[in-house]
């Protein structure tokens, strides 16, 4: 097939526009059938960016989220083979669309989804466990570079996103609640197959934050006490083990 045709063909599948493709059209009805594939591809892409984020079709409600899915779709169509990842950029377009623009922590609630997402499918490793670092000498904790887990996400956000997120997917609950202003910061990372989240403190994440950066232990214990003067690191590091957030073992 010639590269017209391709083109042609996903100009069609974008705009429903078939006049370029009519040259390669055999059969009077193909154009309608093309038609109707269109519609399985749209209404394909729509399915998935619903199971990729469900705490967002909840919120707004699915017709409104059909329409914003369908405007998505003609401005970012996907461009891998499959839909398992499909919605990268969703929470930024969320973020810019004017139907929920009384909405302005629905962006940051869309990437708790996509955290999630993201860490379900993310490579796996074995984690460092305390064992390991039970066996290390004392003198060498400061300089140890850990890293973390290909799982683990961090996000921050100016409203409540995580507590949204965690009452419209994890733990269903219809109850009022307030958005307030603030600074608020969560952990998403996938443990034994499940992926988990929890909120952090200003310190911990700061902490997390420098150890995803690749920075040892001694500086991203600094960087805890500079954002929460309250910060515990040898907690905090506790915490990461328990949890399987940093990569292991250490050779």
């Amino acid at each position: 097939m010639p590269d017209d045709f391709h083109t042609a063909f996903a100009d069609a599948l974008r705009t429903g526009r078939t006049d370029p493709l009519q040259p390669y059209l055999a059969e009077a009805g193909a154009a309608g059938r093309l038609s109707v594939y269109r519609n399985n591809v749209v209404r394909g892409a729509i399915e998935a960016l619903r199971a990729a984020f469900p705490a967002i079709d909840r919120l707004i409600g699915s017709r409104l989220f059909d329409a914003l899915a369908r405007a998505y779709w003609h401005t970012h169509p996907p461009e891998r083979p499959t839909l398992i990842l499909y919605g990268d950029a969703f929470a930024d377009y969320l973020a810019g669309a004017e139907p929920v623009a009384g909405l302005p922590w629905l962006a940051d609630v869309a990437r708790h989804d996509r955290a999630w997402l993201e860490a379900h499918h993310a490579p796996g490793g074995r984690p460092l466990g305390a064992a390991d670092a039970a066996g290390l000498a004392p003198e060498t904790l400061p300089a140890l570079v850990p890293g973390l887990q290909p799982s683990v996400r961090l996000l921050t956000s100016p409203w409540p996103a995580y507590d949204i997120w965690h009452r419209n997917r994890v733990e269903p609950d219809d109850a009022p609640m307030r958005a307030d202003p603030g600074q608020y910061f969560s952990l998403l990372w996938r443990k034994d197959g499940t992926v988990c989240s929890r909120m952090l403190h200003a310190g911990e994440h700061a902490f997390l934050d420098a150890l995803g950066g690749g920075a040892p232990l001694e500086t991203a214990a600094q960087a805890g006490l500079a954002a929460e003067p309250g910060f515990d690191p040898a907690a905090a590091f506790a915490a990461a083990l328990n949890d399987s957030l940093l990569k292991g073992p250490l050779t």
